[in-house]
């Protein structure tokens, strides 16, 4: 995200904003609240210069110096079909762009902007893995109950799956299904598996709910809201 403000239109506010974020850079300490504001400016400056490298070098100290807001704002969601890994994972991901996107100039401290930020991602987060939940039990639902309707008995399920890959259906299974007699693996546990990233399993399970939501409308059995 790129701020326009018309310190950054000054040579010589830009050099001394850099000059400001490369003393701070040198300490190795976590920046403290009230000196993070020119840190902050010194990133767009920086960014308005294309110093890929100096870029870097603020945001992980702006993450090192806020990572414990993540573990705070977790700390509000207690929810039994979300890891507490995952939900660090998640919010650390939040952090990263909330430092992307705060403006300096605004007269906020980073801290509020950050904490309204990671409860809002969290939140939307748990919501959409919530209906995803509240979905595939409706299929499971639909499978139990031995319905004479040939399209609804205890085939319904497997039928459902057959619509993902081998790879969607292991995911769906272990979070969702198997999920449902215990505490579901996290997203870091399945990537050991399938060898991928936590952002690489949530991309498959991204999708293969997507498939199930298209499903499950046309066959009118899914909740509007999936």
């Amino acid at each position: 995200m790129i701020i326009n403000n018309k310190e950054l239109h000054r040579p010589d506010r830009i050099q001394e904003l850099i000059t400001v974020a490369r003393e701070a850079l040198a300490t190795k300490n976590p920046i403290a609240p009230d000196e993070q504001i020119d840190l902050f400016k010194a990133l767009h400056a920086a960014k308005a210069e294309k110093l890929e490298a100096l870029q870097l070098e603020i945001v992980g100290r702006l993450y090192i110096s806020n990572v414990a807001l993540v573990y705070k704002m977790c700390q509000r969601f207690r929810l039994i079909f979300v890891e507490p890994e995952e939900l660090i994972a998640e919010g650390r991901l939040a952090l990263f762009l909330c430092i992307r996107t705060f403006n300096p100039w605004r007269g906020l401290r980073f801290s509020t902007y950050a904490c309204s930020g990671i409860i809002r991602h969290l939140s939307g987060y748990c919501q959409r893995l919530k209906r995803g939940w509240l979905a595939v039990e409706t299929a499971i639902g639909e499978a139990a109950s031995m319905s004479p309707q040939p399209d609804r008995g205890l085939g319904f399920v497997s039928c459902l799956l057959n619509h993902l890959t081998c790879r969607e259906r292991f995911v769906i299974g272990e979070r969702f299904l198997h999920g449902l007699e215990g505490k579901p693996p996290s997203l870091e546990t399945l990537g050991g598996f399938l060898n991928l990233s936590i952002e690489g399993v949530r991309n498959v399970q991204l999708n293969a709910l997507r498939k199930l939501r298209n499903v499950l409308r046309i066959m009118e059995l899914g909740p509007e809201d999936f």
